[in-house]
């Protein structure tokens, strides 16, 4: 890992800008923190499909046996698609750290119904990995933590309209299984992973800052969910993340091409985008690299 005290990899995402990399819609980060004797590797979600996932990690010197745990950010399927062969790839029962609600049924019924959920039983998941399945926040490391619920305090943010079934009864899904990651480094302040923010990026990092005691929002990745936003909601949404002085946004997946126009407008060249293949660093020195 050399001097690096963080590296997010992006495995899996919307965009690709060059080979070898594969791109599918879907969300998979490769991280390292750097800790102790040896750095703590994991992966945050798994794509839609393993052999994307396997493709790209290939690219990027992933080292299944090396991976301690796998976070799943919510139950979409372009999120947990390639969870059980990833479990499977990683040669023993890895933490699979999740919500109760994430490998429930998931439903859109807007335009026509279709299942969107994960596609695999509980069952699967637990004969193959550890599963860890929690509302409350879970530590992995000294310094790195999941989200547990997050709390929605905004009035413009929400979930669109997805439907689970539960206890055979069909019912609106609010997300609650939507999770992120939240990595506070000393010196350097907090990092924010989003798989897609359902719950909203404002009330993600809100939530992040609370939970840390974070004082300073370094970089934020991941999808921000605002893709079917209205334009009001994405100028409420850039004027509260203004609010919250992020240092870095690294808008992906389901942020949506207007939405990244108007943050990049907002917060110029504070604004990036990360591809498939493309790595958030934090040095040693407190410097972050895209």
């Amino acid at each position: 890992m050399g001097s690096h005290a963080l590296r997010v990899g992006v495995l899996v995402n919307d965009a690709v800008r060059d080979e070898p990399w594969l791109a599918e819609h879907g969300v998979a980060f490769w991280v390292e923190v750097a800790g102790g004797t040896r750095p703590y590797r994991f992966l945050f979600d798994t794509g839609r499909t393993f052999d994307v996932l396997a493709h790209n990690a290939r690219a990027m010197h992933v080292d299944w046996g090396a991976v301690e745990a796998v976070v799943i950010s919510h139950g979409h399927n372009d999120h947990t698609g390639g969870l059980l062969e990833t479990v499977r790839a990683c040669g023993r029962r890895v933490p699979v750290i999740l919500h109760p609600d994430a490998l429930l049924p998931k439903l859109k019924t807007v335009p026509i119904l279709r299942t969107i959920g994960a596609p695999h039983r509980w069952d699967q998941v637990g004969e193959t990995g550890c599963l860890l399945a929690t509302r409350e926040p879970v530590q992995l490391v000294a310094g790195v933590q999941t989200s547990g619920e997050i709390p929605r305090t905004t009035a413009f943010e929400g979930p669109e309209e997805f439907h689970t079934l539960r206890d055979g009864r069909l019912e609106r899904d609010e997300l609650r299984d939507d999770l992120a990651l939240f990595i506070h480094l000393p010196d350097v302040g907090l990092v924010v992973v989003t798989g897609c923010a359902h719950a909203g990026i404002v009330n993600t990092i809100r939530h992040g800052l609370a939970l840390t005691g974070a004082t300073r929002l370094r970089a934020v990745i991941g999808g921000f969910h605002l893709i079917r936003a209205t334009p009001d909601r994405i100028r409420q949404t850039l004027e509260a993340l203004d609010a919250l002085q992020p240092e870095l946004l690294l808008p992906i997946h389901c942020t949506g091409d207007r939405a990244v126009a108007e943050l990049a407008r907002g917060f110029g060249e504070r604004l990036r985008y990360a591809y498939v293949g493309s790595e958030l660093r934090v040095e040693s020195d407190g410097s972050v690299t895209i």
